[in-house]
């Protein structure tokens, strides 16, 4: 078995350790995981062959499980971490925290304050400035070792989700808020048709302006290309256009018709001040309305918590970015499927991309069915501030709001 070996550098902390006692990470102190990696790479494989498929998910699901395994079928491409990066520990020195004992003025206008929003309530402790959980730190090496299988009709399509994942997305929690980028930085060994090494070093992810979809070179192209083929010789089936979607995708897909991207006008020196804006920024557009007296800065909060949580309207816009939102005093807003709470990913992505000292923040969302219609519909629901209701989100509530956060990020001249 031959297998070529991938260096990969992390760009932005990289959270994918494992069960964490207390606020130490469990003994084998792996910073990257295989079944994460799949689970990334099982992501943008969808979205890449989406756009092939169709609205077909017997057709997806036969291709990724062919192409990356199932349950009783295993992938016929391998991947194994040959060398583990070190990682830092909750009771470690982090280079984005802002100093202590600094008054709350002066917290809100350092970046590591924002990074810590960003982070979320699972990963960083706000209030006290701390970091939860074990991280890979940013400019630390590893390697990923890939064993392509017999048919390039396959292997391609895999590495292309591989690039997508390093251009686009990460690994590990809180992607779409802009932690666990990764570059691959150097290669070794065989690639499959129609991949170069340099294919693989170069994603051209500082090269979006003005609000556009995603846009896909022509090495991932040709790898789409390969897998209609594969449908068309292997399966017998003519493939799609996705011209021919009917209605919006109810699964993320990768097409200027059903995704916006920008990259913002502003360049940053580092990825904490990347970050910190971004987190700084987003807080301001998702909470756009004073709130004079309040405890916390900036004093501002979201519309939705006078309008619709102390209001009587039912149209959650906010939704939109993610559910559930959780508020103060156990109130929140969530998504029910048959009774049972469940969560919907956010379909609008935050990103760090450059290097040295030129980075930018590339931002893009994903404007398909964000819940689906009919009778088994999920269901929308405030609890926690009287009787439970029923709330509206819909489906324009994302590209309205996207293209709003992406003007933000890249005005009008």
């Amino acid at each position: 078995m031959t297998w070529t070996t991938l260096t990969l550098t992390v760009t932005t902390p990289l959270f994918n350790a494992g069960a964490v006692n207390g606020r130490e990470p469990d003994s084998d102190k792996t910073g990257i995981r295989v079944p994460s990696l799949r689970g990334a790479l099982r992501f943008w494989f969808r979205a890449l062959a989406g756009v092939i498929t169709g609205p077909d998910l017997a057709l997806l699901s036969e291709l990724e499980g062919r192409a990356l395994g199932h349950t009783g079928n295993a992938s016929p491409v391998r991947f194994r971490v040959s060398r583990q990066p070190p990682l830092t520990l909750p009771s470690g020195r982090h280079t984005f925290t802002p100093p202590p004992g600094l008054v709350l003025e002066k917290r809100v206008k350092e970046p590591g304050y924002w990074i810590h929003y960003l982070l979320g309530q699972g990963l960083a402790d706000l209030g006290n400035l701390r970091v939860n959980r074990p991280y890979v730190a940013p400019g630390q090496p590893w390697e990923l070792k890939i064993a392509f299988g017999p048919d390039d009709r396959l292997n391609s399509p895999v590495l292309a989700a591989l690039w997508l994942l390093c251009a686009y997305g990460g690994l590990g929690a809180r992607t779409r808020r802009g932690f666990g980028g990764v570059r691959i930085t150097r290669v070794d060994g065989p690639l499959p048709e129609p991949w170069t090494a340099r294919d693989l070093l170069a994603p051209p992810a500082m090269a979006h302006g003005e609000i556009t979809g995603l846009r896909l070179p022509v090495h991932i192209l040709k790898a789409a290309g390969l897998l209609t083929a594969y449908i068309r010789e292997e399966l017998g089936r003519p493939g799609f256009s996705i011209a021919d979607w009917q209605e919006p995708p109810s699964f993320p897909v990768l097409s200027r018709q059903h995704t916006l991207a920008v990259l913002s006008t502003r360049a940053f020196p580092s990825w904490e001040k990347t970050l910190g804006h971004a987190g700084e920024q987003f807080r301001r557009f998702r909470a756009s309305r004073d709130y004079p007296g309040a405890r916390y800065r900036p004093d501002i909060k979201t519309p939705e918590w006078e309008d619709v949580v102390h209001g009587a309207d039912d149209h959650f816009t906010l939704g939109a970015l993610g559910l559930p939102v959780v508020y103060k005093d156990g109130i929140s807003v969530g998504v029910e499927v048959d009774g049972k709470p469940s969560r919907r990913a956010s379909p609008l992505w935050i990103r760090a991309v450059g290097h040295g000292t030129d980075w930018r923040i590339l931002s893009f969302a994903f404007t398909g069915s964000f819940l689906p219609s009919g009778q088994d519909a999920p269901e929308v629901v405030l609890r926690g501030k009287g009787p439970r209701r029923t709330l509206n989100v819909a489906d324009e509530d994302v590209a309205e709001l996207a293209r709003a956060w992406m003007r933000r990020l890249r005005p009008a001249p």
